[in-house]
């Protein structure tokens, strides 16, 4: 995945664009409970008790963090020491 620098002055093409415009529907963006609310209706919409949730960035520890906030958000615990391994 290109960092930030690379990627800020891209130039999209008619099509590329069409397709960040759709994948802005699939995505959840927001504030802390705005978030957890789409969460929330996302899985009562499907009828799920599970939802995978897989985030982009290319430093491993934003990632880190991003999946701390969600385990924040929904006050979820580990249950024991666990060491994530950059993929």
């Amino acid at each position: 995945m290109p960092d930030y620098k690379t990627i800020k002055d891209y130039e999209y093409s008619a099509a590329e664009w069409q397709r960040v415009l759709f994948n802005r529907d699939r995505m959840i963006i927001g504030t802390k409970d705005l978030v957890r609310e789409k969460f929330i209706a996302l899985a009562s919409a499907f009828d799920v008790d599970e939802i995978v949730i897989s985030t982009f960035t290319d430093r491993f520890e934003d990632r880190l963090h991003s999946y701390e906030l969600l385990a924040g958000m929904f006050e979820l615990q580990s249950k024991g020491q666990h060491h994530l391994a950059e993929s």
